[in-house]
């Protein structure tokens, strides 16, 4: 039997015409840090129902029909997100500066300009992430609060993704993460997800651009289903694909030392 949780939160999406969904599980929340971990998809008047968290997998189908017709639902055309507030370059009394100094970041000014990463001119505790898609082309941008509040805004239609350091992709494969600050300080050819779904869509146009070899280094707590998922995608698409396990915090969270320890080690170990 579907759990009242899981059922009250079924009927919610799809009183709103939801098609698909990723969302705080209403069984787990998430969590402690809530992720986004709740995958719904509506077929019909069929709900697919997925926790991608190990520690819950609560699972199934919700049929929220009975009999009758089922209730239509349509896409909403692609509306771009405009940023309206003004952005500059970050500099080293800015909070993100100081931050970034402490991850192990030296030139932040070209740092900042080859990885897109700005400040809200009026809030410079406001990070703006440009985002480019496989082909370098702009496609929106992302905010980041110092509390964690993110915002998206895109600007074309499409899987939304950012990549980073693409110039190397000659000699290397390409990491897979979920934030862009962790594929900035990889200084590696790695994409970002914006979270830890990797979809069809994504892979058919890194194919298309010629990507074959992946690493998949999503955080711990994703490894046992979104990373193995991504894997499992990437590799029934003709990629080369392997997943990093790097313990316990992100990429991000780690020392400059720890943080090249982990690529030596990953790049040496799947020898792509």
């Amino acid at each position: 039997m579907t759990d009242s949780r899981v059922r009250e939160a079924l009927h919610k999406l799809a009183d709103a015409g939801t098609i698909a969904a990723t969302t705080v599980c209403p069984v787990c929340d998430g969590g402690s840090r809530k992720r986004r971990t709740f995958s719904v998809n509506f077929d019909g008047a069929l709900a697919l129902y997925c926790c991608h968290r190990a520690s819950c997998n609560v699972r199934g189908a919700l049929a929220l029909v009975s009999g009758g017709r089922s209730p239509v639902r349509t896409r909403d055309a692609f509306v771009p997100r405009a940023l309206m507030s003004s952005y500059r370059l970050p500099h080293g009394l800015d909070a993100w500066g100081v931050d970034l100094a402490r991850r192990g970041v030296r030139g932040l000014s070209d740092w900042s300009m080859r990885h897109g990463f700005r400040v809200l001119d009026r809030d410079p505790s406001t990070a703006v992430w440009v985002v480019r898609d496989v082909v370098g082309l702009d496609s929106g941008h992302v905010t980041r609060t110092r509390d964690k509040r993110v915002e998206t805004w895109k600007t074309t239609p499409g899987p939304f993704y950012g990549c980073y350091s693409m110039r190397e992709l000659a000699t290397r494969p390409v990491w897979i993460v979920e934030d862009p600050l962790s594929a900035a300080l990889l200084e590696r050819p790695a994409i970002a997800l914006y979270g830890t779904n990797l979809s069809r869509e994504m892979v058919a146009e890194w194919r298309g651009a010629g990507l074959r070899n992946f690493i998949v280094a999503l955080d711990a707590d994703a490894y046992t289903g979104a990373g193995r998922k991504a894997c499992e995608r990437l590799r029934a698409a003709g990629c080369n694909a392997a997943h990093a396990y790097l313990g316990r915090g992100d990429i991000k969270d780690m020392t400059p030392e720890r943080r090249a320890e982990v690529v030596e080690y990953a790049e040496r170990a799947f020898d792509l």
